[in-house]
């Protein structure tokens, strides 16, 4: 499980340091994407084959299946960690994230993400205010 929120640099070279208590579910590699908000989102590669079955399953010729189709895999990018934990943001997905240097990395239960540090703070101001709204929700959708 991806819990907790960490604040990371990523160095000159796009590589950025991985929280160590997240190491050990990436022992077979990992793959990232982007996500809503100017997100990547990072899966473990068993995750990530899963979703992508249950993705094939689904009809192919659904126009919102194939615009999620194009921009999750058009975006995605297979890595692992480095011997010091560590792994390689690539530019485009530096770009689309717009990190240069500070980062937030947050669990999100089987996946994680990151987030350009000052972004993050913003957005999670607003979701902090919000709290007793999203706890509501979830008690509604748990009642169905």
């Amino acid at each position: 499980m991806f819990a907790g929120r960490f604040e990371h640099n990523m160095d000159s070279k796009g590589r950025l340091t991985v929280p160590a208590r997240f190491r050990d579910e990436l022992e077979g590699g990992l793959v990232m994407c982007f996500a809503p908000s100017s997100v990547i989102r990072a899966y473990p590669r068993p995750l990530w084959d899963e979703l992508s079955a249950n993705l094939a399953r689904m009809p192919q010729n659904d126009e919102t299946v194939m615009r999620y189709t194009r921009v999750v895999y058009s975006s995605a990018y297979e890595t692992a960690l480095d011997k010091m934990g560590r792994i390689l943001l690539p530019a485009f997905m530096r770009d689309y994230a717009h990190i240069e240097r500070e980062t937030m990395i947050i669990g999100a239960n089987t996946y994680f993400e990151i987030w350009e540090l000052a972004y993050w703070r913003e957005m999670n101001e607003a979701e902090e205010l919000a709290i007793p709204d999203i706890f509501r929700q979830m008690g509604d959708k748990e009642k169905k």
